[in-house]
């Protein structure tokens, strides 16, 4: 309660000494979101006991604050609170966490001048360094709302801290350039022996040029990761006490989009490769070098007959299996999910591929490029996804998608991880206030069974309500 009061005391003093801030403007917007969440069996195991459902609420309330000194420059801060606590944990003592404080989701400045756009300071979502390729062309997807689905492929929303420069040149040309400070290793403080304390930083760099002209465009972007972070990583490659001694990556990421009147095909690629070396102070004959690579596709043949559009879907992301020597799991598909259940956008009920109870989908060695967020890989898949408005205040969206393994994880899997179908509505229901009804069920396939197990997974279903106050 204290934080919300000191925030609307410093609200009331900006409005008060507004005469004294000249030609400053500040604009407030956001939004306050219910959501009730039906899961069952989220975790699809084939032979855990019971069926792993549950159902609960959920609040998320943010605001953004715009701050405008002048035309050309603008301080934009996103705040968030609530989020994600579930009804009835409103207190630390009663299983609350960090979702009960209001906090600060990114905090950048926008610099506008006739030579470009910088951005610098905390950046999350939709801003250049955080998405590249089709998004920078244009491309946008909606199959329900931006929170439960999401079509940035190969893109990360979560916060970095970055300065970013964008630039559109007269000739159709345009420019983006980055450098992020994505993770530093908490051990380079006082405790740290004095010469072990260096650069334990990973540092993003990127840049990438394009072209549009009328109906499409193409990009080009490449990324250097230097992770130099030594944190513990090793995880089943070597012994607990090993460290990550110095990680490189570098990323290629090609894109192209062009519309044919209603008929649009787009397309982008990923591919990366990059070294981890792995150092055992205990044992150094335990030291190891592990190559990575990965390559990531997307194509999505569209069709939008007014009213609404449909999408023939494909995607692939490779990923390491049981007899590989390396890492194949550089590359993953980021906060793309096209499909509630399957790809599982926010993490409810903790079912996502990339962390499932059994945990075959996923790479096995840390991605320099993820940012620290578990991006889904080892999959690729086709699906048909559309929307169709019946009238301005009722929106409908659909889908139907089947996945399979790129690579088995143990000996004489099937690859098959399933067939999913997804329905949902979007009601305005007045200004400012909607309800959103979203139901998707995945039959799993036999990639699921446990080793040396008959027995058949379990289906999932999972269905969403969100009810929106926006201002």
């Amino acid at each position: 309660m204290k934080k919300y009061t000191i925030l609307g005391v410093l609200v009331a003093l900006l409005a008060l000494s507004a005469p004294s801030l000249a030609a400053t403007a500040i604009d407030f917007s956001g939004y306050l979101k219910v959501f009730h969440a039906n899961h069952d069996n989220y975790l699809r195991s084939a032979d855990s006991a019971g069926r792993d459902s549950e159902s609960y609420f959920i609040n998320k309330f943010q605001l953004n604050v715009d701050i405008m000194p002048t035309d050309d420059i603008s301080i934009h801060w996103v705040m968030r609170s609530i989020w994600p606590e579930r009804w009835g944990r409103f207190a630390a003592g009663n299983g609350g966490g960090p979702g009960t404080s209001l906090y600060t989701r990114s905090l950048h400045a926008r610099i506008a001048q006739p030579w470009g756009t910088v951005y610098i300071g905390r950046v999350a979502d939709n801003l250049p360094g955080n998405v590249g390729g089709l998004y920078n062309l244009g491309y946008r997807r909606t199959w329900g709302s931006e929170f439960l689905y999401g079509s940035n492929v190969f893109d990360l929303s979560a916060p970095v801290d970055s300065v970013a420069y964008d630039k559109d040149f007269d000739n159709g040309f345009g420019l983006i350039v980055f450098y992020s400070k994505d993770a530093i290793d908490p051990r380079t403080g006082s405790s740290v022996a004095p010469m072990q304390r260096r650069d334990h930083a990973k540092d993003h760099f990127g840049v990438e040029p394009r072209y549009q002209w009328d109906g499409g465009g193409v990009a080009l972007g490449i990324e250097y990761v230097r992770d130099m972070t030594r944190t513990a990583k090793a995880g089943a490659l070597l012994a607990n006490d090993a460290t990550a001694d110095s990680d490189y990556a570098v990323f290629v990421n090609p894109a192209v989009t062009h519309a044919w009147g209603p008929f649009s095909l787009s397309f982008e690629g990923k591919v990366g490769f990059g070294r981890t070396s792995f150092r055992d102070d205990l044992d150094p004959s335990r030291s190891a070098r592990v190559r990575r690579k990965g390559l990531g596709l997307y194509l999505d043949a569209n069709y939008d007959y007014g009213a609404g559009d449909v999408s023939l879907l494909g995607f692939y992301a490779d990923g390491t299996g049981r007899n590989d020597k390396s890492s194949h799991g550089l590359v993953g598909l980021g906060d793309f999910s096209p499909f509630l259940v399957a790809f599982n956008r926010q993490g409810f009920g903790n079912g996502t591929w990339a962390n499932s109870n059994n945990g075959w989908i996923g790479s096995s060695v840390p991605n320099a490029g993820d940012r620290g967020n578990d991006e889904i890989n080892n999959i690729w898949g086709a699906g048909l996804l559309g929307n169709h408005s019946l009238n301005d205040a009722i929106r409908l969206n659909y889908g139907i998608g089947a996945f399979r393994l790129v690579n088995q994880t143990y000996a004489n899997q099937s690859k098959n991880l399933g067939l999913e179908l997804d329905a949902g509505a979007t009601f305005q229901i007045i200004d400012n206030l909607s309800f959103e009804t979203q139901f998707g069920y995945l039959f799993n396939g036999d990639a699921y069974k446990v080793p040396a197990s008959s027995k058949d997974p379990k289906n999932t279903f999972s269905w969403m309500n969100v009810m929106a106050i926006t201002f």
